[in-house]
């Protein structure tokens, strides 16, 4: 098809929509949310690392990444180079 036939916006479907939804929804998160996805990915980085700490996460110092900003597999790195689990 030239391009000058192709529509330039993309059609509005159910399959659309449901896109739309899922995006915005992904988009407007409360911070809650945001630091509990943190923690969970937190806590399944550090475990993929090393299984033995399943159950023993120091919860403060995951916190304390999750604050200043460092990203989940950094955390994880250093949360099991420091041993900073108690």
């Amino acid at each position: 098809m030239p391009d000058y036939e192709r529509p330039r916006w993309p059609l509005m479907g159910a399959h659309s929509a449901r896109y739309n939804l899922r995006t915005n929804i992904m988009k407007h998160q409360t911070k809650a949310q945001r630091q509990a996805r943190y923690l969970a990915e937190f806590n399944d980085a550090v475990i993929a690392l090393d299984p033995s700490k399943s159950g023993r996460i120091d919860w403060p110092t995951a916190l304390h990444f999750y604050f200043t900003g460092v990203p989940v597999a950094d955390a994880a790195a250093r949360y099991l180079d420091n041993g900073d689990d108690k």
